[in-house]
């Protein structure tokens, strides 16, 4: 029984890894959209209209820091191996950094038109915008019934009166959805966690092709919609 319980556990696990990938894929494609529609000034949402605008700023401080990159490899080879080797992992560093922060912003911005979307905010006139939100959220809604269904099977099991040693199947559910996703949006330990889990990316796209064929049959508000 316990061994039926834990697959079945750490099925509902690469479930919902599935849908919470997919469900932060939408996002970026959310704040994408948002973006192209803002340069085109068709944002009526104020908050939004700020959080565009700091992705200008973003984008300027890319072009900024492409030129220092530039400027700091010309010197790197003119410095000597050490001090050159120091050069290039400095702006590695600040790269890295850049990166980050530009795709905590993207998400950042995807998450904010959901959030008006399911308020019902009036925020602009872009049907691709509207569907991609509707996507998102049913993405975010099937992943935290996913975790629901995971959490209610694991106090089963251990209300059942089985004790284990703890396992990372077992010390993430008790740490919660929360914590599950931070972990996995920092690459490095996603990489680990997923091996540990026995995670493949084939799960993913099955999870995908699935929603995929529900498009099918109701296709209103598809990516590739044209807008009214």
């Amino acid at each position: 029984m316990s061994k039926n319980y834990k697959r079945a556990e750490l099925r509902l696990l690469h479930r919902w890894i599935a849908l919470t990938a997919l469900h932060e894929e939408v996002l970026v494609k959310v704040a994408h959209e948002i973006y192209t529609v803002y340069k085109k000034n068709r944002i009526f949402d104020e908050g939004l209209l700020d959080s565009c605008r700091a992705m200008d700023e973003m984008f300027e401080q890319g072009k900024t820091h492409e030129k220092e990159l530039e400027s700091n490899l010309s010197e790197v080879a003119k410095k000597n191996k050490v001090t050159g080797f120091l050069s290039q992992q400095f702006v590695r560093y600040n790269l890295q950094a850049y990166r980050r922060s530009l795709g905590e912003n993207i998400v950042e911005l995807g998450n904010r038109a959901l959030h008006l979307t399911e308020a019902k905010v009036d925020f602009c006139d872009s049907r691709v915008v509207k569907g991609l939100c509707k996507r998102a959220r049913r993405y975010k809604q099937d992943a935290d019934a996913v975790w629901d269904e995971m959490v209610i099977l694991h106090k089963e099991r251990r209300e059942s009166g089985e004790r284990q040693p703890t396992s990372a199947l077992e010390w993430i559910i008790i740490k919660g959805d929360s914590v599950a996703r931070k972990l996995l949006s920092n690459q490095h330990i996603r990489n680990k966690l997923l091996g540990v889990l026995g995670w493949k990316p084939e799960a993913k796209d099955a999870v995908e092709e699935e929603y995929k064929a529900e498009m099918v049959q109701n296709p209103l508000g598809e990516e590739g919609s044209p807008e009214e």
